[in-house]
């Protein structure tokens, strides 16, 4: 019998019915969870009770589970292999305010191919989480813009020294061992084959094959197409709300954070 399902957006995301991932499933029902994840992007199931081992094992079901060597992580518990993303310390990286929109680990040559985020301790308001889908975005580009951008390539990176999210990190300032990465401005789904509109707000500093007026002139241009409202869906938070999803397809971004309300979710990244 097919996966029960209810439409997130008319283009993308979906959330999963009666599924209950605290308790073993089927390898059919996985089967077809991927199925729906490589054609919707984003998976929401509500209402989990899951235990990190649970999260991650979940998160090895989409991919390989790929331990992080950030400082933040507390790797005394299941090797790294899943964090706390949190305002409240010590339980993860402390953030608050706003987040902008980017995908993760552009900035390096192997950018992940899924991540779960598992709502362990939420506000009662702030902190959403915004999706942008960037194949959607590409798709319906001017033929004028994407005649013009097919054979550009952008530079992305990650300032490692810089604590806040809600402004854009730029390769000047960055830390010289600040990692960085080159990738098309239109890439190609290794999966699925679409092409995906590769640039976002957050991590990428220019367009390589441009000088730096042309090169912002032109990302002003393909951001504000991508982040149109046709193109995203904000997701509110509850406790026990697992989200999965394609982070090559999809960015993501953070809504303000009140730092008087904790806000913590539990993070499993997934490689190829």
């Amino acid at each position: 019998m097919p996966i029960a399902t209810r439409k997130l957006t008319p283009g993308f995301g979906v959330e999963i019915l009666g599924v209950d991932l605290s308790r073993d499933q089927p390898d059919a029902l996985f089967d077809e969870l991927r199925g729906l994840w490589a054609a919707r992007r984003l998976l929401l199931f509500r209402g989990q009770e899951l235990d990190p081992e649970r999260t991650v094992a979940l998160g090895a079901r989409f991919g390989t589970i790929q331990p992080s060597d950030n400082p933040y992580v507390d790797n005394h518990r299941t090797q790294g292999q899943y964090m706390y993303v949190s305002n409240r310390e010590p339980d993860g990286v402390a953030r608050e305010g706003a987040l902008l929109f980017h995908s993760d680990e552009c900035f390096s040559q192997a950018p992940l191919r899924a991540l779960l985020l598992y709502g362990v301790a939420i506000p009662e308001r702030g902190g959403d989480t915004l999706f942008a889908d960037a194949c959607a975005a590409c798709a319906d580009l001017p033929e004028r813009l994407r005649r013009r951008i097919e054979s550009l390539s952008a530079l992305h990176v990650y300032d490692q020294t810089c604590d806040r999210g809600d402004r854009r990190f730029r390769d000047a300032t960055a830390d010289p061992a600040s990692p960085r990465a080159t990738h098309p401005v239109v890439l190609r789904h290794p999966v699925t084959g679409e092409p995906i509109l590769y640039v976002n707000r957050l991590m990428t500093d220019r367009i390589v094959e441009l000088d730096a007026d042309e090169s912002e002139s032109l990302l002003d241009e393909l951001l504000d197409h991508l982040y149109r409202p046709e193109h995203l869906y904000r997701h509110r938070w509850s406790r026990g709300d697992l989200l999965i999803w394609d982070n090559r397809a999809l960015q993501h971004a953070r809504t303000d954070v009140d730092p008087g309300r904790e806000r913590t979710l539990r993070r499993v990244p997934v490689a190829d």
